[in-house]
Formats: C-alpha cells, sequence, structure tokens
C-alpha cells in the first residue's frame, strides 16, 4: 500500500514518537484510493456535498438530527462507547475520521509564521478500544483532543453520520464558542440512537437542550428538528 500519510506524519510527530505515530499511521491512515473509491460515496449519501460546513445543513434529507454539544471528535470514553453500541445495531464493520478541509483553521509557528496543517483521515474498526484509538502519540492529541477542527464521522453501513463542529460559532453568540456535534441517522435506527445519546447530554447540565435548541443551533436544523418532533 502507497504510504500517502507522509507529510501528515512529519507534522504530527517528532523524533522521540515518530515509530509510535508511524505505527498508529500504518493501521488506521485512509489511503487516498480507497477514500475515493469506497468512503466518499458513502459520506455523499449521508452528507449534503453542496454543505461546507456549519450552518449549512451537512445532513441529506432522509437523516433525523440529534444534536449535543461538541468540543471534540468524542466527548470521551463512554460517548465513544455508547456510539459503538449504535454502529453495532446498524450493522457497520468500519467507521472513519475526515477531516473538513472547507473549515480553514491557521496555526502560529515562530519558524513559519502561520500555516495549516495537512488534513487528516482515519479508518477504524468498529470493536476498537478506546485505549487504541488513543494509542498514537501526538497524533491521538491531535486528532481527539484538538477540539478546533471539523470532521465527518461515519460507518458503512450508510445508516448513520457525526457532524463535529469544532469551530462553529452561533453568530448571536458575542461571548464564546458554542461547538456542536450533530448526530444524524435514518428513522429505523432513531430508537437506539436516541436512547443512546440522551445519555450523553444528561452529563452536560449546564447547557440544557432547551439552551442547545434556541440558543446554539443554526436555524435551518431547529425546523428539521422540529418538523420531526
Amino acid at each position: 500500500m502507497t504510504k500517502d500519510y507522509e507529510e501528515q506524519l512529519n507534522a504530527f510527530s517528532v523524533a522521540e514518537t515518530r515509530s509510535q505515530a508511524e505505527l498508529y499511521f500504518s493501521k488506521y491512515w485512509l489511503n487516498k484510493n480507497e477514500l475515493f473509491e469506497r468512503w466518499l460515496p458513502i459520506q455523499n449519501s449521508i452528507f449534503d456535498s453542496r454543505a461546507e460546513h456549519l450552518p449549512d445543513m451537512m445532513f441529506k434529507s432522509n437523516f433525523e438530527l440529534f444534536p449535543l454539544v461538541g468540543g471534540n471528535v468524542f466527548l470521551g470514553e463512554k460517548d465513544f462507547t455508547l456510539l459503538q453500541d449504535c454502529m453495532r445495531e446498524t450493522g457497520d464493520s468500519h467507521f472513519v475520521i475526515i477531516q473538513n478541509e472547507n473549515v480553514i483553521i491557521k496555526f502560529y509557528e515562530p519558524e513559519d509564521d502561520w500555516i495549516v496543517h495537512p488534513p487528516l483521515r482515519f479508518k477504524y474498526p468498529v470493536n476498537t478500544s478506546w485505549d487504541e484509538l488513543m494509542s498514537g502519540g501526538y497524533i491521538s492529541i491531535e486528532l481527539f483532543q484538538g477540539a478546533c477542527k471539523d470532521f465527518f464521522i461515519f460507518g458503512d453501513s450508510s445508516n448513520w453520520g457525526r457532524y463535529a463542529a469544532n469551530d462553529y460559532v452561533q453568530p448571536s453568540n458575542l461571548l464564546s464558542s458554542n461547538p456542536l456535534i450533530i448526530m444524524g441517522f435514518k428513522n429505523e435506527y432513531s430508537e437506539v440512537f436516541k436512547k443512546n445519546f440522551e445519555q450523553i447530554r444528561l452529563l452536560e447540565p449546564e447547557i440544557t437542550p432547551e439552551i442547545l435548541f434556541s440558543e446554539w443551533l443554526p436555524d435551518s436544523y431547529k425546523q428539521r428538528i422540529a418538523s420531526l418532533s
């Protein structure tokens, strides 16, 4: 398999951790050929390819939506474990995490001025453990604790998707960012997703579902959710 992750490996490793990062890339990197041949058609069946980023409606019209307070791809091990339960119900064997390249985040590097990191994309078996996700050193920190880039997360069943809008700021919010995770799923899996992710909502006592809905969500998401209530 061609190694098309050299740029990413260089960006997210140092000499002391390079071997650890390279092992992680060799196991989980989503090769460009597989991305285009297998995964982009699935992505385009879940997400609207015309949408660039929030507040655009990211999901196709046949997906129900369930918003969560965001901040990262996964909101800790509990969130990931609940998503694994859902993936087993929907029949996924693998899931992917693909950075949304329409959201451009610049980082200041003293030697290089402002830079943009190369985009990230990984593929994992559904039964991957939380510890294994976190085993990549700096790359795992960047992917799962970076809290500033946007990502598409979805499985090979085409039955669900997650959009992590870590950089989103509601225009009316003048004080701080309000990152969102939007879960989308087909109607036949509504019960399992809502039951599981209601548990994650309960872990966020300050931002109630009412505040999340009325103050954090873009209008198009409010309308979609209200029409299905």
